[in-house]
């Protein structure tokens, strides 16, 4: 049994996780559930059925995502600047 709570805090990263075995804030709770997530990516099952639905299984810690977000963010804004891309 899982729930949870939206802190005062409009940061996500602020939000408490409360569990079972206790509660964890911000950080510990996103490393517990990243954890978790990439046993599961572990399974070749699960792997199997991300790839029939046409996914890719990218694991790694937060900060690797973070990362990847930042370099995204990076690339795409090189492009959009390029092409002289506007917002409406």
């Amino acid at each position: 049994m899982a729930a949870f709570h939206k802190s005062r805090s409009s940061n996500p990263m602020q939000r408490t996780f409360v569990h079972e075995e206790g509660f964890w804030e911000g950080s510990t709770s996103v490393d517990k559930l990243n954890k978790e997530i990439g046993i599961g990516l572990a399974d070749p099952k699960i792997n199997a059925r991300i790839a029939e639905l046409g996914g890719t299984v990218l694991a790694g810690s937060p900060a690797d995502f973070g990362k990847r977000v930042s370099d995204d963010v990076e690339k795409w804004a090189k492009v959009i600047k390029f092409a002289h891309i506007k917002s409406d």
